[in-house]
């Protein structure tokens, strides 16, 4: 397959808006799990709520969810045959745009989301002024400032925090507050080190973080 055939996923609304992603790999899942290829973080979304799959020639889209997924409004009752400008929605939470070949993607879903600080799901990139972050962020550190940047001016809580950076954690006696709150300073410092001028992540006393992105 050449480079400029590969499919890609752009997000059209709600936490993943602006956001895209090459299907480079013969499936991917869409959920709350922090092991799915795309986080969708709302309670209406299951841990595994959508798995995309290369079928021969084709590329499917397979509920896994009780809330439901639509493709072009119509509910998902079995696998389908994915079409260029098919839209999927992920129960009430996000919608996603497929579009067949990265040689055709419209200049509209390429304009991603303002700001400052940009990130890249796919090559787990970030950027401040269009200057990238090197060496890159860990694991840990990408995924709290991917949850933030995708509930751009929310507020997320410790336990959204916890729960997207740390999921093998549940069920297993949690994450301490100690560990959130140096997690954040770490990413603080680094970001600080493209632009010191600018806190991205403010703490709300009480309640949790929120990414402020200034243009």
């Amino acid at each position: 397959m050449r480079t400029d055939d590969i499919p890609v996923l752009i997000g059209q609304t709600g936490f993943v808006k602006g956001n895209r992603w090459s299907l480079t790999q013969e499936e991917i899942l869409i959920g709350r799990d922090g092991t799915c290829e795309i986080i969708v973080n709302d309670k209406t979304v299951s841990r595994k709520h959508v798995r995309i799959y290369r079928a021969n020639e084709h590329w499917m889209v397979e509920d896994l969810s009780k809330n439901g997924t639509h493709l072009n409004d119509v509910l998902l009752k079995s696998p389908e045959v994915l079409q260029d400008g098919d839209i999927i929605t992920v129960a009430t939470a996000a919608k996603f745009a497929f579009i067949g070949s990265e040689a055709t993607v419209p200049l509209a879903f390429d304009a991603g989301v303002g700001g400052r600080l940009r990130l890249d799901v796919e090559s787990r990139k970030v950027w401040i002024n269009n200057i990238e972050l090197d060496p890159p962020l860990s694991i840990a550190q990408f995924r709290l400032v991917e949850l933030l940047y995708h509930n751009m001016g929310r507020v997320c809580t410790r336990d959204e925090v916890v729960a997207v950076v740390w999921p093998e954690s549940a069920g297993h006696g949690g994450v301490s507050e100690q560990s959130v709150d140096a997690l954040v300073r770490r990413v603080r410092d680094r970001l600080a080190e493209l632009d010191a001028e600018t806190q991205y992540i403010v703490t709300i006393r009480g309640h949790g973080f929120r990414l402020d992105n200034p243009l």
